[in-house]
């Protein structure tokens, strides 16, 4: 209906002689627009849509029945609209998160009615603080589909995202030493008496003991992957779970160089990284961030492998990212 209404403005602008009727359809289109403006509101992502996070917006718009709209540009591809109220959950999560824009991408967010303007505010304070959101709803470990999870949902985002307003840290800033703190810096002295099994163990642990995951499908995971040598005696080893951190990442060093495969011997450091399914890209960034950093310091491989324990290892990642800092988005 207001769409017919700007356009017969706009065809009568066109057609008019008399200035009293121009000023008074110039009065009702600054009104259409005032009120139009009212219901839309402008964030700018902080982040990547993930499915967990998205599936909790789709959600929060559910519990308070409103009509809640998000649109934005996507480059050469065009404008993605979509209609947050709709039943077909499933496939609206998939579509959001199959076209999901980069950080920085200017979303609106409309509120197709008066009452839904309270949730449009909600929704447009998630999508700028998002990256905070989805780490706190990962550590937090609620079930957007349960009740009482889901109104601790709504209740954190209208009292810590709506009134905080700009800017919100929640998580400081995001390091590689942020995802690889000393508690998952391991030295086995012993190495000589390991397999890569038993590495493996030592090093998905505390992941699983931090995000309540099984130690043994996280291993089987690892395996099935395979490793990837990043210099000669350093490996890689990732996998992905249904439910999990963005990136959670430990290390172990061996005074005895182990066997994991034929074509990869004498391995002296191990880095292991966890995540979620659906945050692929954070993961891929921590390993590029933490092969940069091995890269631009000669000298911190030998010095890590040759590191007479945990700590001192710790405190050559810390004093390398120092010289050469990595932000992680």
């Amino acid at each position: 209906m207001e769409r017919r209404i700007y356009n017969l403005i706009d065809a009568r602008f066109l057609e008019m002689q008399g200035e009293p009727e121009a000023r008074i359809l110039d009065r009702a289109a600054d009104s259409l627009v005032a009120r139009d403006r009212d219901q839309r509101f402008l964030a700018v992502i902080n982040d990547r849509l993930h499915r967990l996070s998205v599936y909790a917006l789709l959600r929060l718009c559910r519990s308070m029945n409103a009509k809640v709209s998000i649109a934005y540009a996507m480059g050469q591809e065009g404008i993605y609209a979509f209609d947050l109220w709709r039943r077909d959950e499933h496939d609206l999560l998939l579509d959001i998160w199959q076209h999901s824009p980069e950080a920085g991408t200017p979303v609106t967010v409309i509120a197709k009615t008066a009452a839904s303007i309270e949730c449009a505010t909600m929704v447009s304070a998630l999508l700028t603080h998002f990256r905070e959101f989805d780490e706190w709803l990962r550590g937090s470990r609620l079930e957007p589909s349960r009740k009482e999870d889901l109104r601790t949902i709504v209740q954190f985002t209208r009292d810590t995202l709506v009134a905080a307003g700009k800017p919100l840290v929640l998580s400081g800033r995001r390091t590689i030493t942020n995802a690889l703190p000393l508690e998952r810096v391991f030295a086995f002295d012993d190495g000589s008496r390991l397999t890569k099994e038993q590495v493996l163990h030592e090093l998905t642990v505390p992941h699983a003991v931090r995000y309540n995951l099984p130690v043994q499908s996280l291993i089987v995971g690892l395996l099935a992957v395979g490793p990837t040598q990043l210099r000669e005696g350093f490996v890689y080893a990732h996998c992905k779970v249904a439910r999990g951190p963005r990136v959670s990442a430990s290390l172990g060093r061996l005074r005895v160089g182990i066997e994991w495969y034929g074509y990869i011997t004498s391995v002296r450091l191990v880095l292991v990284v966890v995540g979620a399914a659906d945050t692929p890209r954070s993961q891929a960034e921590f390993v590029s961030s933490f092969a940069r950093m091995i890269y631009r310091r000669k000298d911190l491989l030998p010095r890590l492998v040759d590191s007479r324990d945990a700590r001192e290892a710790f405190d050559l990642l810390v004093d390398a990212e120092r010289q050469y800092p990595e932000r992680l988005q």
